[in-house]
Order: structure tokens, then sequence, then C-alpha cells
């Protein structure tokens, strides 16, 4: 079937950058386009939030999974054309959300609500059959974040749109939670794998109750978030979990990694999601912290830059390159480092131009990633020799 249907990655990364470039473009000619919003499709904040939560990032989600698990857990990888089912359910229910207004509800949510549901029943077999069956944990995740997708689609079909922001706001904290799980394991394993290849010794050791720690203080958190009506709940998880995170990451650090873009954008995206924590541990202690604040750092800081590392990183190691980011990608890593800046800094300057800024900077590193490597998602990959 062609080179694109032989791994996960290729087909839903090249689309989580076409189609997250297309919903900050609609976001943005909202803004600045008069009449703009007139329009009879009406893509609001709603239908944003749930376009970079379920589809931009669940389009991450799906290539990272089909790519990592065979390698992780030792499944069977999901190729051909039952990879090009997946990817045409993912894709069926981004075409549902842009024509909603003129579907039936239950034909929307139904074929937005398929993809996370197909990706966990084809992957339950593999994982079954797998030799780290512990891996299975992967479904129940899924799970819990069809569970959000579910509750915004009952929200909207009911016209009760704050049981529809409940809905994301669900889905957000288990990505939250997602993250943390892995970028907190692979962030370590690159560095020392990285700092090793360059020729410097190092060992990150693996500290089972620090990380029982991390994640147990993670679901803390974000079930407190989620659900927690007293602040002090809100305010208590988040300290513990800001903290015994940052112990986590401080643990990681090595000067050898400042050469290395493709290890500091890892460790830098993990800053962000500390910041994210920060900011709604603040936000329950002062109504001047909005909460958009935490949601902002998190999506445009934590996953936009981890986003970058891990695409850029996975398109040339299963392509059969060297692991050397091109210099456009380290520029568009600092771009969208300004990008979470900007990003947060117009939650406080509501109507200043700071949030559209943001927008456009955060539109450059996906454009970048298409013209360096997409290509290499479209092609054969280098013969073994060439690496």
């Amino acid at each position: 079937m062609g080179p694109v249907w032989s791994s996960g990655f290729r087909p839903f990364f090249l689309a989580s950058a076409i189609y997250g470039a297309a919903i900050m473009a609609v976001s943005l000619a909202m803004s600045v386009i008069p009449g703009f919003a007139a329009m009879p499709v009406v893509y609001d904040t709603l239908w944003h939030g749930h376009e970079l939560l379920c589809g931009w990032a669940g389009a991450l989600i799906g290539g990272f999974l089909l790519t990592a698990l065979p390698t992780w857990a030792g499944a069977t990888a999901i190729t051909g054309l039952e990879l090009a089912s997946l990817f045409l359910v993912w894709a069926l229910g981004r075409l549902a959300m842009w024509l909603q207004p003129f579907l039936p509800a239950q034909v929307v949510a139904g074929l937005d609500l398929a993809f996370l549901a197909l990706l966990a029943l084809a992957l339950v077999p593999t994982l079954l059959h797998a030799p780290r069956k512990r891996y299975l944990a992967v479904v129940l995740i899924l799970a819990a974040l069809f569970c959000g997708n579910l509750l915004y689609h009952l929200g909207t079909m009911q016209g009760d749109m704050a049981a529809a922001r409940f809905g994301l706001l669900w889905f957000l904290n288990v990505l939250t939670f997602l993250f943390s799980v892995v970028a907190g394991l692979l962030t370590p394993v690159f560095t020392e794998s990285a700092l090793r290849d360059a020729g410097q010794e190092t060992t990150i050791p693996f500290i089972v109750p620090l990380e029982i720690a991390a994640a147990a203080s993670m679901l803390l958190y974000v079930a407190a978030a989620l659900v927690a009506e007293n602040v002090n709940v809100i305010i208590g998880a988040g300290t513990l979990a800001l903290l015994v995170h940052a112990v986590r990451m401080g643990r990681w650090y090595r000067p050898g990694i400042l050469a290395m873009p493709l290890i500091w954008v890892m460790h830098l995206a993990y800053v962000w999601l500390l910041m994210s924590i920060l900011l709604r541990v603040l936000s329950a202690w002062s109504p001047a912290v909005p909460v958009s604040a935490s949601v902002h750092a998190f999506t445009v800081g934590a996953v936009g830059l981890m986003q970058l590392g891990l695409l850029c990183r996975i398109a040339l190691r299963h392509t059969g390159r060297a692991l050397i980011a091109p210099r456009p990608m380290l520029f568009g890593m600092f771009v969208m480092l300004a990008a979470a800046a900007l990003r947060v800094a117009g939650v406080f300057a509501p109507g200043s131009p700071l949030s559209n800024a943001a927008a456009v900077l955060w539109l450059v590193p996906a454009l970048i990633y298409l013209a360096c490597h997409g290509r290499m998602l479209l092609s054969p990959s280098l013969p073994e020799a060439a690496h």
C-alpha cells in the first residue's frame, strides 16, 4: 500500500501538522477578519478547544502509540489496510466536526467518537499477545479520553455548554496525566542515550518510589483540578505534584544536553508542564490568575514543544536518518517557545494582540515540520547502511 501506511507515525504525524495549522488559521480568521464569525459555520471557542484536543492531539496520540507500542510492549505493528482504516476514521471525525451545522448531532458525535474507540479495540489484541502486558494500561487511558469526548458531545447535543466544557476539561486532564507519564519515561532515557552516543558517560537511574510518587501525585492533581470545589484541595494537590515533579525533572539535567536540541526541547517541555501546574495553583489562590493561563501553558508550551521534539526525532529515527535536528526545526522550537510565552501573556491582557501573535507563531513550526519532514514521511525509509 505504499510507505505511508508502513507505520502509524507517517499518516498521523503528517496530518497533525497540517490539521493543527488549519485549526489555528481558522481561529485567527475569527479574530481578525470582519464578518468571518457570521458565516454559517461558526467555529467558536468550544469547537477550537475540541479540535485541538480531540482532533490535533488525538492524531498525535494515535501516531505515537501505534509507533511506540511495537517497541515498548513487543506488540504486533498495525500497518497497511488496518492503519489506513484507522486514519480514515480519524479524518471522517474531523470532517464531521467541520460540517456539524449541516449534519445531525448524533452523526457528528458517532463519527468523532469512533476513532479513540476503534484505536483501543485495534490495540487490545496486539497487546494481549505482547510479552509486556502492562502496556494494556494504555487502553484504560484511551477509554478515559473517550469518556471526556463523549461528555463533550452529550453536552452539545443537549445544549448544555457547561457540560461540554467539562468534557473538554476531562480530556485535558487525562492528557496531562498521559503527558507526565510518557514524557517522564522518555526524557531521561533519551537524555542518557544521547549523552552516551556523544561520548559522555552518564546514568540516570530509575527510582521506583519516586516514579510511583510522580504518578500518584499527578493523578491527585488532575482529579482535584477536575472535580474539587475547595480551592485548598487544588492548592495542596497542585503544590505536591509540583514539588514531586520538580525533583523528578531535576535528576535528568546534564550540562551536555544544551548542545542537543532534540533533548533540551523535551526538558523545556517538561518545564512548561511544571509552569502549568504552578499557574493552576495560583489561579486557585487568586482570581487575578485565570485558569486559562494554566491551560495554554500546557497545550502550547508543554505539548507544543514536546510534539516538535518527538515528531522530529521519530521522523528521523524511523526513516533511517541520523538524530540531528535540521536547522529550520531548531528555529521552529524557539518560535514555539515564543508562542507559548505570548499565549500565556495574552491571557493577562485580554483584547491585546498577544494571543493573535501567538497563533501566528504557532503556525510556523508546523509549516517548518512539513517542509523538513513531510517528504520523509511519504517516502520509503533509507536503507540500514545509510545511517
